[in-house]
């Protein structure tokens, strides 16, 4: 629904930016003074997103890190949707909603239905989101139905029964989101005594939180590449705002080291600021 951690992070500049104008505060020492409450926030969040399922990774095989998310959640429409709880690794068709079969996975749901290599998938139904908040909570749904068709005609349908309870496990991107700006809450926190110049901490905030960002994109699978055909690997659209952040970081860097030792902020006795 538009909320993300970085579009609240634009907003929040900005509601920002009127703020310290309108009240006529030093806006650096008053950003380092922010930073580390940001994390917080985005900590707090990243436990939302473990709790609705929202920003999945993917499938961790049988890894003991992995976790597995109920019906109805986003991980497990995802999943069931490519085919991987029926047994089939695809790939989509460019250019279609099709889905061209890669490989079955032999004694699966999908290997008993007689699906092979080089089957195509042109459309396909899940049940109801009803249906599904019925199976989460552990009731019987016998008419939920999941039916694909293939480009040769063929229509293949499964019970609810038929599918597994919970979804693949998958790597816990979430929680270590929330340790991640856990971690750097606590370092900017630690840091801000210890600045030399109003805007060292912002500056390190917009440093060190995109490239672990950028680290942490790449085992989600929940946002498609934006730029497949600019550099050779994909990039999510929170990669590109990384990539964004990462260069205005340098130009904040020169911005404040270019400026003498000082902070607007009072100095406590004993020096730390």
């Amino acid at each position: 629904g538009g909320l993300v951690v970085y579009g609240s992070f634009i907003g929040t500049v900005l509601a920002a930016a009127i703020f310290l104008w309108r009240r006529k505060l030093p806006a650096l020492a008053m950003c380092d003074l922010f930073s580390a409450g940001l994390l917080l926030g985005v900590c707090i969040g990243r436990i939302g997103c473990l709790m609705n399922g929202c920003c999945w990774a993917g499938s961790c095989g049988d890894s003991a890190l992995g976790i597995t998310f109920p019906p109805g959640s986003p991980p497990y429409l995802h999943q069931l949707e490519t085919g991987l709880l029926l047994g089939i690794e695809s790939e989509p068709i460019e250019g279609t909603r099709a889905r061209v079969i890669q490989q079955i996975t032999p004694g699966s749901n999908a290997d008993q239905q007689g699906l092979k290599s080089g089957d195509k998938i042109v459309a396909f139904e899940r049940p109801r989101n009803e249906e599904l908040n019925r199976m989460r909570r552990g009731e019987t749904v016998g008419d939920a139905l999941t039916t694909l068709t293939t480009s040769d005609g063929r229509r293949i349908t499964w019970e609810f029964r038929q599918l597994r309870a919970r979804s693949e496990p998958v790597y816990p991107v979430q929680i270590l989101s929330s340790v991640n700006a856990l971690l750097l809450c606590w370092f900017l926190w630690a840091y801000h005594p210890h600045r030399r110049r109003d805007g060292e901490v912002v500056a390190l905030m917009m440093t060190i939180y995109p490239i672990t960002r950028i680290l942490l994109e790449m085992i989600r699978t929940d946002e498609l590449g934006i730029l497949p055909t600019v550099l050779p690997f994909e990039v999510s659209p929170s990669q590109g705002v990384s990539f964004i952040i990462l260069v205005l970081a340098g130009a904040m860097w020169w911005f404040v080291l270019s400026r003498p030792q000082a902070s607007a902020l009072p100095v406590a006795a004993d020096g730390s600021g």
